[in-house]
């Protein structure tokens, strides 16, 4: 995959593995990347250490809550309208809390859904666009037996979604858009961490740092 002078939007971006993803993208040569994040302390934080690595211009903070979809299309419109184009996006913002079983479908799933719509909207060649890459971040939960099953069967969906979209979409078929789906094991991230408070002291699992 080309990353040398493309646009990216990262959604979940100001921590964790959407963090270095888009840290990721700019030492890759991204031209600039749009960092969505419903925090908004730790999304400019994380503009401000980028921008301080890699220079100006290159990466900025958007507000945005993925569980709306005026938030979340304010945010590709912005990022659209600056840079006249679109080749990335990483649906990557999850939640984990089974309490909030309502929350977690919305954030993990729907908001990945309405992500890969944005993304045909502004990159397939169907609607003037130049291609480009979706990759949605799913996990290992996703493919397994887990102790958080809401989240874990938010996790399936995206990779069932992404495994489907190259037979069923035209995007996909014919409008010069690729997909893929990432599944990490357990990273010591914010995330990855709230899980481990219903799983007992002598089962805790050994992180990726």
């Amino acid at each position: 995959m080309k990353i040398e002078g493309t646009v990216a939007i990262v959604t979940g971006a100001a921590q964790g593995i959407g963090k270095a993803i888009t840290d990721r993208l700019l030492k890759h040569g991204a031209r600039w990347v749009s960092i969505l994040d419903v925090d908004k302390r730790l999304g400019k934080t994380a503009e401000e250490e980028l921008t301080q690595k890699y220079g100006p211009d290159r990466v900025g903070f958007i507000w945005c809550d993925i569980a709306y979809l005026e938030s979340l299309t304010d945010a590709f419109d912005e990022t659209y309208k600056k840079h006249k184009r679109l080749d990335i996006v990483v649906n990557n913002a999850a939640i984990q809390d089974e309490s909030r079983w309502d929350a977690t479908v919305m954030v993990n799933y729907l908001a990945v859904v309405r992500g890969v719509r944005l993304a045909k909207k502004f990159m397939s060649t169907e609607n003037g666009g130049q291609g480009g890459v979706v990759i949605n971040t799913a996990s290992c939960n996703g493919l397994r037996r887990a102790w958080v099953p809401v989240y874990a069967s938010t996790k399936a969906a995206v990779i069932t979604l992404s495994r489907c979209l190259p037979e069923g979409d035209t995007a996909f078929t014919k409008g010069g858009m690729r997909v893929a789906a990432v599944c990490p094991g357990y990273v010591d991230t914010v995330l990855g961490n709230s899980g481990n408070v219903l799983l007992p002291p002598d089962n805790q699992p050994n992180p990726v740092k």
